[in-house]
């Protein structure tokens, strides 16, 4: 029996252009709060990215465009958009790389890491806070192969960060309890909480000194398929 394919679709920009029309009234708002110019930059380029592409999947203006949000701050379409469409989203920036994903039916997370920002100790310091024993074991495998076991790092950190912005628990999730086992066919899943969500299906990929992570609410185990684009 051939299972349906559940289509995905991911945008990553990793280019500096603005467009502040393309922001919501409520997104000018938030903007006026915050005073970095690099941090306003940031917001400009990734809300306006992921505003277009809403409207144009949904076929809006840009003034009907509204969101809600779950009690630890995830974003969704309002109730009445989202009623009619179905469609979940995700965002994820590091540095100047942007990526978004979008999904029909199946909630959704992602992540993005720039994997040149962070030193080999700061790695080895996160991971031993935060990793399973599971994870640190594949990681020390790579020990004395720093490019190895930054990549090795960088996977298992933004699979961790997809999952969380996919269940909408964020922080509030033990970093700990959520432990990946990456083979060269597969990516092993285990939640100790694992009851109380769906399952989930994973993919990751470097995207030049970038890594990207993704995590789908698969309970009928779909196959998916996942078209990318860059702008």
């Amino acid at each position: 029996m051939v299972l349906p394919e559940h289509i995905i679709k991911v945008y990553t920009s990793l280019s500096n252009k603005t467009n502040f029309e393309l922001l919501t009234k409520n997104d000018k708002t938030r903007l006026n709060s915050i005073k970095s110019s690099k941090s306003r930059n940031v917001f400009i380029r990734s809300h306006s990215m992921l505003n277009a592409l809403l409207v144009n999947e949904l076929d809006i203006d840009i003034n009907k465009l509204e969101f809600a949000y779950n009690t630890h701050g995830k974003p969704f379409l309002s109730t009445n958009i989202f009623n009619s469409s179905k469609l979940y989203f995700s965002l994820s920036h590091s540095d100047s790389g942007i990526t978004i994903a979008i999904s029909k039916n199946f909630e959704i997370g992602i992540d993005l890491e720039d994997n040149s920002k962070r030193k080999l100790e700061s790695c080895q310091k996160i991971s031993k806070r935060f990793f399973s024993n599971a994870e640190q074991k594949y990681l020390n495998e790579a020990l004395n192969h720093t490019n190895e076991f930054k990549s090795r790092f960088f996977k298992i950190w933004t699979l961790k960060e997809a999952y969380l912005k996919a269940i909408g628990t964020g922080i509030n999730t033990t970093l700990s309890d959520i432990s990946f086992n990456i083979t060269s066919n597969e990516i092993i899943f285990c939640d100790k909480s694992t009851l109380k969500h769906p399952i989930y299906s994973f993919y990751t990929k470097q995207l030049n000194q970038y890594t990207l992570s993704l995590a789908c609410a698969n309970l009928n185990k779909s196959i998916l398929q996942i078209t990318e684009y860059y702008q």
